[in-house]
C-alpha cells in the first residue's frame, strides 16, 4: 500500500520520467545484445563463449531481484534503488571497454546483478507512491516502456553495430543511467525498512540454487558435462534455503506471505503466464521459418503482434481494475491464454498463418488482462514490510515459467527434428507445444473460480487509516 508522503504531481511525474529510464535500459539491455554478438565474437574471439554473455545476465538479473527487493524492505528504498542503478550503469560502462570475452562476460553479469535491481523496485516504488488510482496509469505507462523497450532491442542493436560499432550498445546508455540515479536522489523520496536484519544466509541459497538451475535452462546445453553438478547443486541449494526459510527471524522470502490466497494465486498465474507466452514466443521462430516459410524478419514482425496485444491490454486492465472486481479481470486473462493455446494449435494443424497472427494477439491480450491486474492488487493487499519481495516474486515467477516454458515447448518441436513430420501440416509437431500449454492452463482457470479480491481502493483507504496515513 502507498504512504501518504504529500509529494506534488510534478515531483511524481520527474520520479515517473526516472523509473521509466531505469525500467527502459534494464529491458532493452536484455534483447539488444544478441543482434551483436557475431561482430563481438569477431572481434573478441572464443566462439564457444558466444550464448554466456546473453545467458549470465538474464540468469544474474533474475536471482538478484527478488534479493533486492528484500533488501529494500529492510533498509531503505530509495538508497537500495540507487544502488542497484548505479551497479548497472558502471557495469554497462565497464562492458563498453571489455578487452576480451572473459571480461566482457564478468561485466554483463555485473550489469545484470543491477538490472535485476531496475525492474523490481521501479514497481515496488510505484507501489509505495501512487495510490492505487493512480497506480492504474502508471503502471500501463512503465508496462509499454518495457514492451517497446524489448521489442526494439534488436533493431537498436542491429544499427548501432553497424554504423558505430558493438561497444556503443553498451555506452550509449551511460548518460541515461547518471540521468535516471540524478533524478532519483533529488525527487525519491526516503521510505525507511523495517530494518530487523537482512537474511544474507537465505540469500545466498537462494542465489546458488535458482541461479544453478537457470543456467541450466539458459545456456541451453552448452556445457553438457555440468548438467549433472548444476542440477545437483541446485536441489541441494533450494532444498536447504527452504529448511533455513523456515528458522530464520526475518527470511528472505516470508514463506506465509507467499502462500496466502491472494499472493499465492498471483504468483501461480504469473508462473503460467509467463510459462505460455514466452514458451509460445522461443517456438513461433522454428514454426513460422521451418514450418512456412516466411524469412526471419517477417516472422520477427509477426511475433510482434504479441507484444503489441500485451501493451494495449495492459493499458486497458490497470485502469479497469481500479473499479471493477479484480479476479473477474485475471479469469478473462488466463481464457484468453487458453484460447490462445487452442487456436495455436488449429492453425498448426491446418499449416496456415490466418489463424496464428489473431492467435498473437490474442495470447498477448492474455498477458496484459493478467500481469498488470496482479501486481496492482497483490501491491494494494501487502503490507509495506514485504512490499519489495512481493513485487519482486511476481516478476521472478513469470521469468521462471518463461525458462520453464521455453523448453517444455520446444520439446515436441525438437522431438520431430530426427524423423520426418506424418502429419498432414508441417507445422504438426508444434501442435503438441500448444497442446502442453493448454495443458499447463487450465488447471490455472480452474482454480481461479473460486477467487475473489476485495475492492482495492477501499481496502487502500482502511490501511492508510489504519496506519495514520489517511
Amino acid at each position: 500500500m502507498p504512504v501518504e508522503l504529500g509529494l506534488t504531481p510534478g515531483r511524481k511525474r520527474l520520479m515517473l520520467i526516472g523509473l521509466s529510464t531505469g525500467v527502459f535500459l534494464a529491458s532493452i539491455e536484455s534483447t539488444v545484445v544478441s543482434v551483436a554478438m557475431p561482430t563481438v565474437v569477431a572481434e573478441l574471439g572464443e566462439r564457444s563463449a558466444y550464448i554466456w554473455p546473453i545467458a549470465l545476465y538474464m540468469v544474474a538479473s533474475t536471482v538478484s531481484g527478488p534479493i533486492w527487493g528484500r533488501l529494500s524492505d529492510v533498509l531503505e528504498r530509495k538508497a537500495v534503488y540507487i544502488a542497484g542503478l548505479i551497479t548497472f550503469t558502471v557495469g554497462m560502462l565497464l562492458c563498453g571497454f571489455a578487452w576480451d570475452m572473459r571480461s566482457l562476460i564478468a561485466f554483463r553479469v555485473l550489469q545484470g546483478i543491477g538490472g535485476g535491481a531496475l525492474l523490481v523496485l521501479t514497481f515496488t516504488v510505484i507501489g509505495d507512491i501512487f495510490r492505487v488510482e493512480e497506480r492504474g496509469y502508471v503502471t500501463g505507462y512503465t508496462s509499454t516502456v518495457w514492451a517497446v523497450s524489448s521489442a526494439s532491442g534488436p533493431l537498436l542493436g542491429g544499427w548501432l553495430t553497424e554504423s558505430v560499432g558493438w561497444r556503443w550498445i553498451f555506452l550509449i546508455g551511460v548518460a541515461p543511467g547518471m540521468a535516471a540515479a540524478a533524478i532519483a536522489l533529488r525527487a525519491m523520496p526516503r521510505i525507511r525498512g523495517k530494518g530487523n536484519g537482512f537474511d544474507f544466509k537465505g540469500a545466498a541459497l537462494f542465489a546458488l540454487g535458482t541461479g544453478a538451475l537457470m543456467l541450466l535452462v539458459e545456456s541451453e546445453g552448452g556445457w553438457p558435462e555440468l548438467t549433472p553438478v548444476l542440477v545437483g547443486l541446485g536441489a541441494a541449494a533450494i532444498a536447504l534455503f527452504l529448511l533455513v526459510e523456515r528458522r530464520a527471524p526475518n527470511p528472505l522470502i516470508p514463506l506465509g506471505s507467499m502462500t496466502d490466497r491472494y499472493t499465492g494465486t498471483a504468483m501461480a498465474v504469473n508462473l503460467v503466464g509467463g510459462l505460455v507466452f514466452f514458451g509460445t514466443v522461443s517456438v513461433m521462430p522454428a514454426v513460422l521459418q521451418w514450418g512456412l516459410g516466411f524469412d526471419p524478419t517477417t516472422s520477427g514482425l509477426i511475433i510482434v503482434s504479441g507484444t503489441l496485444g500485451w501493451v494495449v491490454a495492459a493499458n486497458i486492465a490497470s485502469r479497469l481494475v481500479v473499479n471493477h472486481e479484480v479476479a473477474g479481470i485475471i479469469r478473462l486473462g488466463v481464457s484468453l491464454l487458453a484460447g490462445s493455446m487452442a487456436l495455436l494449435s488449429l492453425a498448426a494443424l491446418q499449416g496456415s498463418l490466418v489463424l496464428i497472427v489473431p492467435a498473437l494477439m490474442m495470447l498477448g491480450f492474455g498477458m496484459g488482462m493478467v500481469v498488470p491486474p496482479t501486481l496492482i492488487a497483490t501491491q494494494t493487499l501487502a503490507s509495506r514490510e514485504t512490499l519489495g519481495i512481493v513485487t519482486s516474486m511476481l516478476a521472478f515467477m513469470r521469468v521462471l515459467g518463461g525458462s520453464i516454458g521455453s523448453q517444455l515447448m520446444w520439446f515436441p518441436i525438437s522431438a520431430s527434428l530426427s524423423a520426418p513430420s506424418t502429419g498432414p501440416s508441417p507445422l504438426a509437431p508444434a501442435i503438441g507445444s500448444f497442446g502442453l500449454g493448454l495443458a499447463v492452463v487450465i488447471p490455472v482457470l480452474l482454480l481461479l473460480r473460486g477467487v475473489t479480491y476485495p475492492d482495492l481502493r477501499a481496502h487502500e483507504r482502511s490501511s492508510l487509516a489504519h496506519h495514520g496515513d489517511y
